[in-house]
């Protein structure tokens, strides 16, 4: 996950990835074995990655956190990167970091670069997020870049890749909202540095913007610094909170990321249509090869709010693909189909019509993102 609910932005749309920027072929690594720990998303066969036949891909099939493979990446995957993407989620297959529960938005876009255009498309996003005017520090942009030439020269490992998705995370984020906040505050470690009756006052002064400053002084005594917020936003403007602060990224923010980091990004309306537009079937079926669409979705069946985020996109041969980072029990890391929008592929993607929805209190769905990486 990774939204503006604690783990995941209920105010992020939906968003399509525009046509990747095109870079010569880097040499491929010699092939090397990558471990893979224990619950990690198992992989799909690359002889099989063309087949018209719809493939669910690390299903995760406990109640667990699915993890990254790990190791570097042999070049038979750098060749179909349906062998790496499949593997990949926004946990690390070792101890994650501090962030990684924020990171499913640029996670997300990642995956779909590589997913729709190959690794110098990602080597050439993450090259634009390093250089670009953000969030990160000298010594992380130079760490950032320095993945992305690994990625060009098909030399990067999964923990490069999992380190590239809380870098670009930590690149835009730049505000962290109410929700995030106070939903923070409560977390055992931190709400029991209130009373009863203060915890109980946080949560109404949550949606109650003329209580402001009354909240402030709560969030401060539960998360032991000063917290200032105005409009509902807090600014991550420290080293240290740009570190450590696991909100995830507004629509706002994401929109901003995409855009400087693939050229044509746009945000899209989702939902124009009730009971086509707002289904997997509908979004996809408006793509054209090499564009993808991340959108926010419930994390799972009995979320609440869209809380996470998801991509559905095709390759640039036209066969569509679908990537969640967090698969929850049932869930697939990676669904990949064919050419055309076949049963086998819907039928393993319905499960998230469902989890399209307006955020609490809201009437219209978040935007989608919509980009060609």
């Amino acid at each position: 996950m990774g939204g503006p609910n604690g783990v995941s932005n209920p105010n992020m749309r939906p968003i399509v990835v525009n046509k990747p920027p095109v870079a010569d072929k880097a040499p491929a690594a010699a092939p090397t074995a990558d471990a893979k720990p224990a619950g990690a998303a198992d992989g799909f066969d690359a002889s099989k990655s063309t087949a018209t036949v719809t493939r669910a891909c690390g299903k995760n099939d406990t109640p667990n956190t699915a993890k990254s493979a790990s190791g570097t990446i042999s070049a038979d995957q750098w060749a179909d990167p349906v062998q790496i993407v499949s593997k990949l989620t926004q946990y690390p297959a070792g101890a994650p970091d501090a962030q990684s529960e924020a990171a499913c938005s640029a996670s997300n876009m990642i995956g779909a670069a590589l997913m729709s255009g190959g690794p110098d498309a990602a080597a050439s996003m993450l090259d634009k997020v390093a250089k670009g005017k953000n969030q990160l520090g000298a010594d992380e942009k130079k760490e950032l870049g320095d993945i992305a030439e690994r990625i060009r020269n098909r030399t990067a490992s999964f923990e490069d890749l999992n380190r590239a998705q809380v870098l670009t995370y930590r690149s835009a984020n730049t505000v962290a909202t109410v929700n995030d906040l106070v939903s923070e505050a409560l977390e055992p470690e931190n709400a029991k540095n209130l009373s009863d009756g203060e915890k109980a006052k946080l949560s109404a002064y949550a949606h109650q913007p003329a209580k402001e400053k009354e909240m402030d002084k709560l969030l401060t005594k539960a998360l032991g610094r000063p917290v200032v917020t105005h409009g509902g936003l807090e600014k991550v403007n420290t080293a240290d909170r740009r570190a450590k602060d696991t909100s995830g990224l507004t629509d706002g923010e994401l929109k901003g990321l995409a855009q400087n980091a693939v050229k044509g990004s746009q945000q899209i309306k989702v939902g124009a249509h009730p009971g086509k537009d707002d289904t997997i079937e509908g979004i996809a079926g408006k793509l054209k090869p090499g564009e993808a669409v991340t959108l926010r979705v419930g994390a799972s069946a009995d979320s609440p709010s869209p809380d996470h985020y998801v991509t559905v996109g095709r390759r640039k041969d036209g066969t569509y693909y679908m990537y969640n980072p967090d698969p929850r029990n049932g869930d697939a890391t990676l669904v990949v189909g064919g050419k055309k929008l076949d049963p086998g592929f819907l039928d393993k993607t319905k499960q998230y019509d469902d989890r399209i929805m307006p955020d609490i209190g809201a009437d219209n769905l978040p935007p989608g993102l919509k980009y060609a990486p």
